[in-house]
């Protein structure tokens, strides 16, 4: 299992918490009606399925909303949005939303892959194969950051030496004999 798996397993789970709570009352959140609460538990048991399937949510399906066509990411926000909202604000309000975050996150992807101008990616693509552009920039970023890191951390070694040893003559007087010595 890789780690986006594992992470929307455990959203789904602390989710699935939270709807449990809404559904038998525990907690009652003012604006969650039990539909709403229903939706909820429904982006929580797809969020803990490793398969992407419209018929794993009926009631989102029935409501107009494929999760299918949206990133584990806009269920979470969708679940987020109905948690927040009030009832004044319909289902198709949150869908719209959820729709525009995609949308402006994709933009935003695409520009950072430098595929700016290009049109959106057939469904067919994997979102894996789109993602792997952005773990190879970041893993060239962690090894020229640990340079950076090692470079810092042995500025800060000198300054906590420097420090220590700001007024005992004997141990300069050694430092600089050393280094002529060199």
């Amino acid at each position: 299992m890789n780690e986006r798996l594992k992470i929307s397993l455990e959203a789904g789970e602390f989710i699935h918490s939270v709807a449990n709570r809404l559904r038998d009352r525990t907690i009652n959140i003012q604006g969650v009606s039990s539909k709403r609460a229903d939706i909820i538990m429904e982006i929580s048991e797809a969020l803990r399925s490793d398969t992407v399937l419209d018929s794993n949510a009926p009631i989102l399906l029935s409501e107009g909303f494929q999760i299918s066509k949206y990133p584990r990411s806009a269920w979470i926000s969708l679940a987020s949005y109905l948690l927040d909202g009030t009832d004044e604000t319909s289902l198709d309000s949150y869908f719209k939303m959820v729709g525009e975050q995609t949308e402006c996150q994709h933009s935003l992807g695409f520009q950072k892959a430098g595929l700016e101008g290009t049109k959106s990616p057939d469904a067919n693509v994997e979102l894996n194969e789109l993602l792997d552009v952005f773990d190879n920039e970041e893993s060239n970023e962690s090894s020229h950051s640990a340079s950076l890191g090692d470079h810092v951390l042995l500025s800060l070694f000198v300054i906590l030496l420097i420090f220590l040893f700001w007024g005992e003559p004997d141990v300069w007087d050694s430092l600089r004999a050393y280094c002529m010595n060199l």
